[in-house]
């Protein structure tokens, strides 16, 4: 009796161990189940970095070219590209396009020479110019119509030319008392203050200065060439009334 109760036990246990192991085998089947539906899930995420599961390698090309962009928009702001680009908008010195004028370039400044050994260092003196030239002072009487004469003239032409001769007598005597030029020119610009009716002839001294040949009219220049310098002539007459001539030059 006792060999069959022991015997009862030993077939309870194994079974009861059956079952264990049967329940332990359907644990682990469900775990199994579990694991794979998770991994399917989170293979499917959008989320993920891409579909074979690696980075982007040009993730940053987009920030670097609005990066770019912002630099080159800054560097704009401030003219950097001014200089660089200003050819762009330049219009070639040789281009005319009918509707200006053709401005001329200002010509470079010579080198200034070096003096040579023993050469005077100073200003140089004023050249007179080429040709036939001339210089000569003189004194004019007026009268009523002769040429620009003015309003104040009331002499005629008789009273004009025997003023004339009385200066022209005056200049002839001074010359002859003042054999050097200077001296010469120096009384007869007192001479002029007094008969000559020129304006603007007292304050000059009668001067007229260096002038060609050509450039006076053909009485007044005749008599200028016929005097040699530091002589005083006679009584001239020309359309704008009588002379009397110092030639200077």
């Amino acid at each position: 009796m006792a060999n069959k109760d022991e015997e009862q036990d030993r077939e309870d246990l194994e079974d009861e161990e059956s079952w264990d192991d049967d329940v332990d085998e359907e644990e682990d089947d469900g775990d199994e189940d579990y694991d794979e539906g998770e991994d399917d899930e989170f293979e499917d995420d959008d989320f993920g970095p891409d579909d074979d599961g690696e980075a982007d390698p040009f993730w940053w090309t987009p920030h670097a070219v609005l990066a770019l962009l912002l630099v080159i928009g800054v560097l704009g702001a401030f003219g950097f590209f001014n200089k660089a680009l200003g050819f762009l908008a330049a219009v070639p010195a040789e281009h005319d396009d009918g509707h200006g004028d053709v401005a001329t370039a200002e010509p470079a400044k010579k080198q200034a020479a070096k003096p040579k050994r023993g050469e005077r260092l100073g200003p140089e003196k004023a050249k007179p110019p080429s040709g036939d030239v001339y210089g000569a002072k003189h004194l004019l009487v007026q009268y009523k119509g002769s040429k620009r004469a003015g309003a104040a003239i009331t002499r005629t032409k008789e009273e004009a030319k025997k003023r004339a001769e009385e200066a022209a007598g005056k200049a002839a005597a001074l010359a002859k008392a003042n054999p050097k030029i200077a001296d010469k020119s120096k009384k007869f610009s007192e001479l002029v203050g007094e008969y000559s009716d020129e304006p603007g002839a007292a304050r000059r001294g009668g001067d007229l200065g260096r002038f060609r040949k050509g450039s006076m009219v053909p009485q007044f220049q005749e008599a200028v060439e016929k005097l040699k310098r530091g002589d005083v002539s006679g009584v001239v007459e020309t359309p704008f009334g009588y002379h009397v001539i110092l030639r200077t030059f």
